[in-house]
């Protein structure tokens, strides 16, 4: 396995910038943590997860710096997958963050979750039953 593979629980890790990009992975799924930074390792970038919400958010307001952010909505922890984008948003307009859940998007839209699209907070959606490493590999080749 690939030392550009970095799973920080407690103490946030700063990444050397001299590297290439770096991607914050959220998800309480560790197979799909697994499978996430397997793939950015692959084509050469850093990835740094968090199994929850809280530990994410304490994170990003210590100004964690990354390039990308996927975000599961459903998360252990205070707070849900919508709170760590709008503190990621809050902290680092700048940074792409696209959710990753298991729910079609129709459904999270029925389910009152499309504020989150219609006004930006997030960029983009992944569904991982239709998960396709191309499309993650063309974003961090941008």
């Amino acid at each position: 396995m690939s030392n550009n593979i970095v799973n920080v629980y407690k103490e946030p890790y700063i990444p050397d910038r001299n590297m290439t990009k770096t991607v914050l992975v959220v998800d309480d799924d560790e197979d799909w943590q697994k499978i996430f930074q397997s793939h950015i390792a692959h084509i050469g970038h850093l990835s740094i997860a968090y199994t929850d919400s809280d530990a994410a958010i304490e994170a990003i307001k210590d100004y964690l710096r990354y390039d990308l952010a996927l975000v599961d909505i459903e998360l252990p922890g205070r707070d849900s997958g919508l709170e760590v984008i709008a503190e990621s948003k809050k902290y680092n307009p700048e940074v792409p963050v696209l959710i990753v859940s298991g729910w079609p998007r129709e459904k999270r839209v029925v389910e009152g979750h499309l504020e989150f699209f219609d006004i930006g907070k997030a960029d983009g959606y992944i569904y991982k039953k239709d998960y396709d490493r191309n499309y993650l590999f063309r974003l961090l080749n941008e």
